[in-house]
């Protein structure tokens, strides 16, 4: 078995999917906050903090944070969201209840810690078996990646030198496993 079969093995999405977001689910669900809006501010980061410290404890398995760190993680995490796109926003839906009020903010927050998570484990997925700092191991791997898979890359790529990919070898890995998601068998079918 050749070193990115058990790179794409790794990240495929049922492995992050049992990995990563049925943790971040369950985390969710037992976070136990029944309020549907909040009074104001001060209420809302208490609420999303704690949120914060339960999915980074129950999920994550981290550290404990403290109440500031996971303050500004909050704020991190909503200024991420494509739902609410801001702090304020996701604010004035916690505080009027629309939009899916407090629990629709937690349930995005979720969705973005979930959204996280999963690249910082393919990130460490993909290092576990390539190193980042050795240029010998990233020119391997796209090397590896031209010889098998050649056929399927960008016409503008097949012909191209893998070497000179060798600092985007990682975005290349994650470009194949998403062509692989995307397009299931079909792309896998024609393999030499």
């Amino acid at each position: 078995m050749q070193r990115i079969d058990n790179v794409l093995g790794a990240i495929n999405d049922v492995v992050v999917a049992e990995k990563i977001d049925k943790a971040h689910q369950r985390a969710r669900q037992i976070f136990d906050d029944r309020r549907t809006v909040i009074r104001d501010y001060r209420e809302f980061e208490d609420v999303t903090s704690r949120f914060v410290i339960h999915q980074s404890r129950e999920a994550v398995g981290g550290g404990t944070l403290s109440r500031s760190e996971a303050i500004g993680q909050a704020s991190h995490i909503l200024n991420q969201s494509r739902r609410y796109g801001s702090v304020n926003n996701a604010y004035q839906a916690a505080v009027s209840g629309r939009n899916g009020g407090l629990p629709g903010v937690l349930d995005e927050m979720a969705s973005v810690f979930t959204d996280i998570s999963s690249r910082n484990y393919i990130r460490a997925a993909i290092d576990q078996y390539v190193s980042p700092v050795s240029w010998e191991d990233r020119k391997a791997i796209v090397r590896e990646i031209f010889s098998r898979y050649r056929h399927i890359l960008p016409a503008d790529l097949q012909n191209a030198d893998p070497d000179q990919f060798a600092n985007n070898y990682s975005a290349l890995i994650e470009g194949l496993a998403d062509a692989g998601r995307r397009y299931g068998d079909q792309l896998w079918r024609n393999l030499p």
